[in-house]
């Protein structure tokens, strides 16, 4: 009787052991494996780093900390479905253990350089992790304004002087886009810059060589003649 009973005990823990072990919220400094059918582009490792995300190709940075596996997988699903694949299969496996802040910084570095850019369909794709309290939310905030300065800039068509949206920017591993004013807010004010928007010519070289100061820092772009 008491076999029994043990073969009983043992046999729910092997059924739900990997429920609850897939159930686990992902960290900073967690390397996970993720797997996209049919696009071996897109299926690679990636540590979340320091912020609580991945930097992930087409996408950019996505938010994953504070997530299990299953919700990043429909997080990363509903980002390439947008605009990108069509009804993509998403697997996310967590593996090996949580990494030192030097390795995060060192992972981030590589994938920077690694992942391939594409910043003609490009979008910023941030999802917010677990919600923070109050006090936390107003604390991180007050850091955030204390030690990042912030630039707003307009991105205008060079002949008609007209707002460029939806117009995209690499500027120190971060992608920034114009919106419908032709705004965008960025977090450096120098730096190597690509900056590119569907029919005009593309901008790559240091940032201050394309800022103009007026009113409202301003960038250029010329139209491609057809």
């Amino acid at each position: 009787m008491p076999g029994k009973f043990f073969r009983r005990i043992l046999f729910l823990f092997i059924i739900c052991f990997p429920v609850i072990a897939f159930a686990v919220q992902l960290d900073p400094g967690n390397t996970i494996r993720i797997f996209v059918k049919g696009e071996p582009d897109l299926s690679l490792d990636c540590t979340i780093d320091q912020e609580g995300g991945i930097r992930y190709p087409l996408l950019g940075v996505v938010q994953l900390s504070g997530h299990t596996a299953t919700e990043a997988e429909e997080i990363l699903t509903r980002l390439l479905n947008e605009d990108y694949l069509r009804d993509p299969i998403v697997k996310v496996s967590r593996v090996g253990k949580s990494r030192k802040k030097s390795e995060i910084r060192t992972e981030a570095s590589r994938q920077l350089h690694e992942a391939p850019l594409t910043l003609e369909r490009s979008e910023s794709a941030r999802i917010l992790a677990t919600p923070l309290h109050a006090e936390e939310q107003k604390l991180e905030a007050g850091i955030k304004s204390a030690s990042v300065p912030t630039l707003l800039v307009e991105i205008l068509d060079g002949v008609t002087g007209d707002a460029i949206d939806r117009a995209s920017m690499l500027l120190n591993g971060k992608i920034y886009q114009s919106n419908r004013d032709g705004q965008m807010v960025i977090d450096d004010a120098a730096g190597a810059v690509i900056l590119m928007a569907d029919g005009y010519r593309t901008l790559q070289g240091p940032l201050g060589q394309f800022l103009r100061r007026a009113n409202m820092s301003q960038i250029i772009m010329d139209p491609v003649k057809h």
